[in-house]
């Protein structure tokens, strides 16, 4: 009777050590999804500071091209 106690203790406490491993993977993926949508937000955010920068490069290059001392309109 004890060897069985002792069993049921062991199946539940293997079960209750499963659900805490589970847990913590499943929160270590979920960081790993979030961080990588995080870097691809900063690549794209900066890609399009990048090409907004370049935009206006290129304005203030032809004003002065132009002879309007640098003004951009």
């Amino acid at each position: 009777m004890q060897a069985f106690i002792i069993a049921r203790r062991f199946v539940l406490i293997n079960f209750l050590v499963c659900l805490v491993a589970a847990h913590l993977a499943d929160g270590i993926l979920q960081h790993g999804v979030l961080l990588i949508e995080v870097v691809y937000g900063f690549l794209a955010l900066g890609v399009i500071v990048h090409g907004r920068l370049e935009e206006e490069t290129q304005e203030a290059l032809y004003a002065v091209a132009a002879g309007t001392g640098g003004q951009i309109a």
